[in-house]
């Protein structure tokens, strides 16, 4: 099973992070850029699993076509390999 979840400050409920990744990945709190460190140090973390998919292919379109296309429209971008707000 694949998911794609999306990590949200615990404090306002904003969306900071999209990402993608198999059960072990979803669970990892750790191995984490560091602006997603700083980010969760001072504001917390929520992550929702907003879809879960039998097929890999399907859940790097979610991801990155559908959900960041998304979020991207109603926050901001930045030039990161993966998607992070900045605030």
């Amino acid at each position: 099973m694949h998911y794609v979840y999306v990590d949200c400050r615990a404090d306002t409920g904003i969306p900071f992070y999209v990402g993608k990744g198999n059960e072990c990945r979803v669970k990892d709190f750790k191995n984490r850029n560091e602006i997603w460190h700083r980010i969760v140090a001072k504001h917390g973390v929520e992550r929702k699993i907003v879809f879960a998919l039998d097929d890999q292919h399907d859940a790097i379109l979610v991801e990155e076509m559908k959900l960041i296309s998304e979020l991207k429209t109603r926050y901001s971008t930045t030039t990161f390999d993966q998607f992070v707000l900045i605030f």
